[in-house]
This record gives structure tokens, C-alpha cells and sequence, in this order.
């Protein structure tokens, strides 16, 4: 078995390399602490001083919501970018993410590669939230506003949201979260009720900048997002 220091030495090889997809393997809260991942990074001594504490990487994440029910195609989109910290021990640690929205066109389909050019207005920043054994983490945002041209339903006008919360279950590659909010459009008028439960969730698929934006279908979110 290989240590989770070792993993996290493994890991620092990858981000001198450039980038996360420098390795073949998108790194996330299971390789850096079930101590079972890195196999191939032997060479690493357990007790290296310089073994690295954290690492980031991009996501492409779309949220499928109550917003458009049954119509994964009007789902959020965001260009999320996260940073793990492993916690003393590395059975718990901390995750930050940075969400922000992605550009719609004409016909509500997203930008045709995950990249930084192709985002708009406000970011979602979640600090440090603490993750679990089990990568279980709480993040409440608050309030929310998505621009008019990252609107899914109506490009004319912003989409509000009250009383926004992310919670969600770091793991390697792909992880989840759920989506509960208020929903507001402008006016003040509540529409539709208070979002939560398994028809809102939010599926984070690991990418690196410019990657073709992923294709995805009602059956790649899962449904509830499990947070036991």
C-alpha cells in the first residue's frame, strides 16, 4: 500500500509537469487519502518533506434543475475551478471551488470547449469548505445571480437565485453535488418552488482548458447526488 504522502509527491510530479492532465490519471479526494492510489510512484520516499499538500484542477459542470425539469439540455453550465487540500493525516481535508458560468448560444447549447474565454459574470466561490472521510462536504453560497447570456431558459433576462447551497461528494474524476436554492426571476416573483431533492444536481466532469466541451445525457447525473 502506497502512503497518501506518496500519493500527494506523485501528484506534485504532475503540476511541475504543466497541468493535472500531464498524468494519466485526474487526481481527486480518494487518490489522496485511501493510500491505495499512486502505485507507480515508488520512487517517492514517504517521509519527503517537500511532498505536496494540495492540488487544483478544472471541471466542466452542469446542472440539471428544476429550472427545466426533464430538459438536461437547459441545464447550468459552469467552468469550475477547484483546489484540495489534504488535512493532517489525509483522512479529511478542504475543497475551494470557483464556478463560474459559461456562455450559451442561440440555441442554449453551451461553448464548444471549456475554456476561460467563454465565461460571464459572477463566480460562485466556495473557501476551504471541510471534507469528510468519505469526501462529504457543505457548501452554502447564498445569494445568486446567473447572467443573461448563461441563461438556459431566457437569454433576455438574468435567472436569481436566493438561499443557494452546493453540497457534494468530492471523489476521483467525476463527483456530484446537489443543488438547493430559491428560485427568483426578476420582479421578485418565486418561480419555481424551493429547489432540492434528486431533480437538482450538478455533475463535475475533469477536464483541462480548452478540452471540447463534454457531451452529456440525462443519464450521466446521478440521481439523487448521495451525500451518506
Amino acid at each position: 500500500m502506497v502512503s497518501a504522502r506518496r500519493s500527494l509527491a506523485f501528484v506534485a510530479s504532475c503540476l511541475v509537469a504543466g497541468a493535472m492532465g500531464a498524468c494519466s490519471t485526474v487526481w481527486g479526494f480518494d487518490d489522496l487519502t485511501s493510500g491505495d492510489a499512486g502505485a507507480d510512484s515508488a520512487s517517492a520516499d514517504a517521509t519527503d518533506t517537500d511532498a505536496v499538500t494540495e492540488v487544483s484542477q478544472l471541471y466542466y459542470t452542469s446542472c440539471y434543475t428544476k429550472v427545466a425539469p426533464g430538459r438536461v439540455d437547459r441545464a447550468l453550465r459552469f467552468y469550475t475551478e477547484t483546489t484540495f487540500r489534504a488535512g493532517p493525516g489525509g483522512d479529511t481535508g478542504s475543497l475551494s471551488l470557483r464556478m463560474t458560468p459559461l456562455k450559451l448560444d442561440a440555441e442554449f447549447k453551451p461553448p464548444p470547449t471549456v475554456s476561460k474565454s467563454e465565461i460571464v459574470g459572477a463566480t460562485i466561490i466556495v473557501n476551504e469548505a471541510s471534507t469528510n472521510a468519505r469526501g462529504v462536504y457543505a457548501a452554502p453560497v447564498g445569494y445568486l445571480t446567473i447572467d443573461r447570456a448563461a441563461n438556459p431558459l431566457n437569454p433576455s433576462e438574468e435567472l436569481f437565485f436566493e438561499d443557494v447551497a452546493i453540497p457534494g461528494r468530492f471523489t476521483e474524476g467525476r463527483f456530484c453535488s446537489q443543488w438547493m436554492s430559491r428560485s427568483i426571476v426578476r420582479g421578485g416573483t418565486p418561480t419555481p418552488p424551493p429547489m432540492e431533492g434528486p431533480e437538482n444536481t450538478c455533475i463535475y466532469v475533469p477536464v483541462n482548458e480548452g478540452d471540447p466541451t463534454p457531451t452529456l445525457g440525462f443519464a450521466d447525473y446521478p440521481l439523487p447526488c448521495l451525500l451518506e
